[in-house]
């Protein structure tokens, strides 16, 4: 209850700030780097909290894996992470569904840099959860983390197991419903001492919150029976593409989004992806742009591999649609199969930008 010169103002939700106590309480010590993270994600700008504590370097040398190595898997990130606390802190942003937060939306997050040479997320607003309860327990979102790990098996059945723990432990039924039948008298305390009118809204408030809370957290528990329900409305998901531009055996640019690059000689772009999708008879469509005039004969080629010798090899011209019909095999793993798309394009006197492949995996 807050009074301000006399005056009652009502109850208010008092949150502990990121302190050196908070710091110590949690992780031991409080000598690390503290970074926050505002719609922008680990390589971008964070704004650094604690000014009088040096950074170890950690986040910049994850930057350089993560944008320079193809493909990071879950092992190549344990060296920046302490992997347990990570799959946690996604296994709680995936089943609250916290949409404003790190995972989905690259927001609302600090990312202390511990001394051990390890970062540890920090979640920080909770305005946006579990608006829908069908959701997946394991989605994908617009994070970097979330496109490194997404396509690494092994990682998700260390998600599942973390999600698992969080329904058997601190999130079993019994413990929600006593928490919130707390949070409820505390709520109806205050409202009886601010504003009693109130106290049959404020109640039905809190009544509506724990429903739907109750309901996110047991559409979890039946997903994780059979095993983590992916997002069946996302046929392809965790790409992350990986370009070279070549000329003869000179590399003119590596990984660029949009190189401009003019040539007298013959060029070549090559394009390479990595993702998860779903079994079954599928057709891959997609066209590479151009975004300046290029010659009419400026094609190429690509294919699909995947585990156990498959492969599907087919034409590309430059701004013209292709068409691919694939029948994706069923490896057994958590109903996802990891593909390798690849495309090249090559040609001579041309001066052209081109962006990324778009493709889409259709039913």
């Amino acid at each position: 209850m807050v009074k301000l010169n006399g005056r009652e103002l009502g109850g208010y939700v008092l949150k502990e700030g990121y302190s050196d106590a908070f710091l110590t309480r949690a992780f031991g010590t409080s000598a690390g780097a503290l970074h926050e993270g505002s719609l922008v994600d680990l390589t971008g700008d964070l704004e650094w909290d604690k000014s009088a504590r040096t950074p170890n370097d950690l986040l910049r040398r994850f930057t350089v894996v993560a944008t320079n190595s193809p493909f990071p898997t879950g092992t190549d990130l344990g060296t920046f992470f302490d992997m347990e606390h990570l799959n946690r802190f996604v296994a709680v942003e995936c089943m609250l569904q916290s949409a404003d937060g790190y995972w989905f939306s690259r927001n609302n997050y600090r990312v202390y840099e511990h001394p051990t040479n390890r970062l540890y997320f920090i979640p920080h607003s909770a305005d946006r959860i579990a608006a829908v309860s069908t959701n997946p327990v394991l989605s994908t979102g617009k994070s970097l983390l979330s496109r490194l790990l997404m396509p690494d098996a092994t990682w998700r059945q260390q998600y599942y197991q973390s999600a698992s723990n969080l329904l058997t432990g601190p999130w079993q039924e019994k413990a929600v419903r006593e928490n919130f039948r707390q949070l409820s008298n505390a709520a109806a305390q205050l409202t009886l001492q601010c504003c009693p009118q109130d106290i049959g809204e404020r109640r039905a408030a809190v009544a509506a919150f724990a429903s739907r809370i109750d309901a996110r957290l047991a559409e979890c528990q039946q997903q994780l029976r059979v095993r983590g329900h992916w997002d069946s409305r996302r046929e392809f998901v965790g790409a992350k593409w990986h370009l070279i531009v070549s000329k003869g055996a000179s590399t003119l640019a590596h990984d660029a989004q949009s190189p401009a690059v003019a040539s007298d000689g013959a060029l070549a772009w090559s394009w390479t992806a990595q993702a998860l999708c779903r079994p079954g008879a599928a057709t891959l469509t997609g066209v590479v742009r151009a975004s300046k005039a290029v010659p009419s004969g400026l094609g190429g080629e690509g294919r699909i591999t995947w585990p156990g010798g498959g492969l599907i090899q087919f034409s590309i011209i430059a701004n013209t649609p292709f068409l691919v019909p694939i029948t994706i095999p069923d490896d057994g793993d958590d109903l996802y199969t990891r593909l390798t798309v690849e495309t090249r394009l090559h040609g001579t006197n041309l001066s052209a930008s081109l962006p990324l492949p778009e493709f889409h995996l259709r039913r």
